[in-house]
This record gives structure tokens, sequence and C-alpha cells, in this order.
């Protein structure tokens, strides 16, 4: 996920970084730099709740609060229920690329391609985090046209 926050920034994007287990974390405010971010991540320990639409609500305060980023990079491995409705992320030009580790989520993966984002079904390897990275530059590169 760092890696991902990084290459974004590489690209000029404006980026927001949350961990999300139960709740989002950090749960005030998300963080902006890369290296915050790297550190955020290596003192952050979740133990397996998955709230997906908690997540992606998180970020959609953020869209609203702080404005700009147009995707929504979700990162899991939880096969939680979804509540949310695509126009959620339509009405405020937000695409989700959903990232299943190692499962599947047919509500997550219908929420991502109708809101004009991605689903993608990864395994934690070197050839999934490649994967992923590219899914991100797309959608980066797509957001200016």
């Amino acid at each position: 996920a760092v890696a991902v926050l990084r290459r974004a920034a590489e690209l000029g994007a404006r980026v927001f970084f949350r961990l999300f287990d139960y709740y989002p974390v950090p749960g005030d405010r998300p963080v902006t730099s890369y290296v915050e971010a790297l550190a955020m991540a290596l003192r952050t320990w979740c133990d397996g709740g998955t709230k997906i639409d908690r997540a992606v609500r998180a970020a959609l305060r953020d869209i609203d609060t702080l404005g700009a980023p147009t995707t929504i990079l979700l990162i899991t491995d939880g096969e939680d229920e979804i509540r949310l409705e695509p126009e959620e992320l339509t009405r405020r030009r937000a695409r989700l690329v959903a990232a299943m580790v190692e499962g599947d989520n047919p509500a997550l993966a219908r929420l991502a391609r109708l809101s004009g984002g991605e689903y993608l079904s990864l395994q934690p390897d070197r050839s999934g985090a490649l994967t992923l990275i590219r899914a991100v530059e797309k959608s980066v590169i797509s957001s200016r046209a």
C-alpha cells in the first residue's frame, strides 16, 4: 500500500492514506505524506476486522472535507457486506479501485465497476503488487483526462 502511495505521488496525484480494521486509522484525518504513511503502517496493528463500508465512507468524508482525490484505493482480504451504493461515489466523481487479496467479494466488485473503477483479485506476491501499482497508475492518469 505504501509503495502504491509513493507511486501515485510521483505521478503528481494528491493522495490520502488510511489503514482500516473495524475503524479507519487514523480516525481524525488521513495521512498525506509517504514518510508518514510508512511510519503509520509500521506501528499500526490490525486484528482482522474488516469494515469495508466504514473505510470507503471515511475516504468519501476525506474527499468532502479535503477535496482532490478522485480514486479510492481499497486493499482488503475481507469479505464484509457492502451496503454502499455506487451513486455515493459517482456524485463525488470518485472511482473505487478495490484490490481483493486471496478472496472474492462480488458486491465489492460491483461497487468498484459501477463507480468507474476497477476490481482486482490479487495474490500477496510481487506480481500482485505490480498489478496494483499499474491499476493505480492507470486511474491517476485517466483522472487527468
